[in-house]
């Protein structure tokens, strides 16, 4: 079964916070064997949200990482 019309908001929303260009978005899709977020069915759609996660949480960690970086920088 595909996704319905507010799955493919929700990975439409995700993709434009991440920022992601178009190359890249597609390049993720086609790891998960569609060429569009329409062809998903609900286990591509789980493993497209997973590696969003992955990358929200990668760019959480590398603010973080600035962060401390400026509050532990020798004076």
């Amino acid at each position: 079964m595909m996704l319905n019309n507010q799955q493919l908001a929700v990975v439409h929303i995700h993709k434009k916070r991440l920022g992601l260009s178009e190359g890249n978005y597609r390049e993720i899709l086609y790891s998960l064997g569609v060429e569009s977020s329409k062809y998903l069915d609900i286990t591509g759609f789980k493993a497209l949200m997973n590696i969003f996660d992955s990358l929200i949480v990668r760019d959480e960690n590398s603010i973080t990482k600035k962060q401390v970086y400026k509050i532990n920088r020798p004076a």
